[in-house]
């Protein structure tokens, strides 16, 4: 949001929001993988703890959603890991994980090794949706408070922004004068999506240029048609052989950023992968 408009109160402030993760394999001694998404019943404020199965193999656990206050504390803490052993135990109805005191040892008896921990910060404000603002006499769009929907949202998100961009770049009924805020431009746009029945999927956009006669801002056609990306055995056999976190894909080196694609690539033993 732009700090311009004196007088006026933020429409809402970030607040870091931490999720941590427990990664476990499975081996011949643990049970099957679980070869669904395993996930609780979503409340207005969390999805809950999610157990599944990453293209590796390895099984994820999690993540939490802990208020903290440094927006770089990216640490994961025993007292948390313990927990979610405990809760993914009793998810994949593991033997003891009923029992108090149930955690990382319960896994490990039920056949499982302890690959390892991750975290990462979701830009949380006090509100459950996106917020997305605009103001439109300073040439503005917010968007702003997109946690881990964001993802996949993220199509849905650029359409609507491009749409109000486009809006309120050359819609005379959308050029207030100072002071008016976004007001005037959702009473011409309204507060819902914006222009819908003109939007087209992304994927048609970048594949069949079906996106050039129906919309009024035409996406770009891809230029570049990638090749074949190696298969998982060979980027996990060069990223463990290298040793410095990256992987050759058309022709570059490309370094492994994601835990979990890390986390995967070096136990990657070829058992229960699904790629």
């Amino acid at each position: 949001w732009q700090a311009g408009q004196a007088g006026q109160p933020l429409p809402f402030a970030v607040k870091p929001r931490k999720g941590q993760c427990l990664v476990i394999k499975p081996t011949a001694r643990s049970p099957p993988p679980p070869e669904h998404v395993l996930e609780q019943i979503a409340t207005q404020f969390t999805k809950g703890i999610i157990v599944w199965t990453t293209v590796y193999g390895n099984v994820v656990i999690g993540p939490t959603a802990d208020e903290i206050e440094s927006k770089s504390d990216r640490s994961t803490d025993l007292d948390t890991v313990e927990s979610l052993a405990a809760r993914g135990g009793r998810i994949l109805g593991l033997e003891g994980a009923d029992k108090s005191g149930a955690g990382l040892q319960t896994l490990r008896d039920n056949g499982y090794e302890i690959v390892g921990t991750h975290s990462g910060i979701r830009v949380a404000t006090e509100h459950r949706d996106y917020q997305i603002r605009a103001i439109p006499e300073d040439g503005w769009i917010t968007v702003g408070g997109v946690r881990s929907t964001g993802l996949t949202a993220s199509p849905g998100i650029g359409e609507y922004v491009g749409e109000l961009y486009r809006r309120m770049a050359g819609d005379a009924r959308v050029a207030p004068s100072r002071g008016e805020g976004s007001s005037r431009l959702f009473s011409v746009l309204g507060e819902g999506a914006v222009g819908e029945g003109k939007l087209a999927g992304v994927t048609q956009c970048a594949t069949s240029n079906g996106c050039g006669s129906g919309l009024e801002h035409p996406a770009t056609p891809a230029r570049v048609a990638n090749g074949p990306v190696p298969d998982l055995a060979d980027l996990a056999a060069e990223y463990k052989q290298r040793g410095d976190g990256k992987v050759t894909v058309w022709g570059e080196e490309w370094v492994v950023t994601h835990p979990l694609a890390s986390f995967g690539m070096e136990s990657y033993d070829g058992e229960n992968a699904t790629s």
